[in-house]
């Protein structure tokens, strides 16, 4: 289950960005490997607050990893 909130169902790109605290080249880069889902409307893109909570997710799941001691993993 989901631990963050949001105050919207989708975000554009700039509004995506502020929430992740991340660049414009980053988030794009992101969109091109697949590991953040975006979609279209038009001409515009968005980025649905599902989709930021599953990468927020899974980069909380690696930092985890990361973080165990090393005979544990």
């Amino acid at each position: 289950m989901p631990s963050f909130t949001h105050t919207q169902m989708r975000y554009t790109v700039p509004e995506a960005r502020r929430v992740l605290s991340i660049g414009t080249t980053r988030i794009y880069e992101l969109f091109k490997s697949g590991q953040l889902e975006s979609m279209t409307d038009g001409r515009r893109r968005y980025v649905s607050a599902r989709a930021l909570d599953a990468y927020m997710e899974r980069l909380d799941a690696e930092n985890a990893l990361k973080q165990q001691p090393r005979g544990t993993r």
